[in-house]
């Protein structure tokens, strides 16, 4: 491999299947090296996201979605994922690409368990990710 080459390039490039990548999403997360890798390269960034997609998905449905349905009324949004309604899916959508966002950006020091890290960082990422959607509209912004 090159010095040029992210390390994991090659790895992560060279295998389709979801559990390889997850894999080896985690042993770079246990690493400190995921927003490293993440930052690295297109086609890096793309195969490492959508690895963290995966892990997350499942996390941002059960732990944030399942309750903000539930809280709405949504009573059949709230059963499972397949059944969310076409407005509750866009928001569902963008919760998980503002938690892929957020960790492609900040696990950049060793995560051992990044399914609990995601877990635990999951209001902190949409909170974010809202703040910043809202200043991009011209929305003020509160001091941090």
């Amino acid at each position: 491999m090159s010095l040029d080459q992210p390390m994991y390039t090659r790895v992560l490039g060279a295998h389709s299947t979801d559990a390889t990548n997850t894999d080896l999403v985690k042993a770079l997360a246990a690493n400190g090296l995921l927003a490293r890798e993440a930052a690295a390269c297109r086609d890096s960034r793309t195969a490492i996201s959508g690895a963290v997609y995966t892990l997350a998905w499942p996390i941002v449905f059960s732990r944030l979605t399942r309750r903000i349905e539930l809280r709405n009324g949504h009573f059949r949004c709230a059963q499972g994922m397949e059944k969310l309604a076409p407005e509750c899916v866009d928001r569902f959508q963008d919760a998980v690409e503002a938690v892929v966002k957020y960790t492609l950006q900040h696990a950049d020091r060793p995560i051992h368990n990044l399914e609990a890290w995601i877990a635990s960082r999951l209001n902190a990422a949409t909170v974010d990710a809202h703040r910043r959607l809202r200043g991009s509209r011209g929305a003020l912004q509160r001091p941090r």
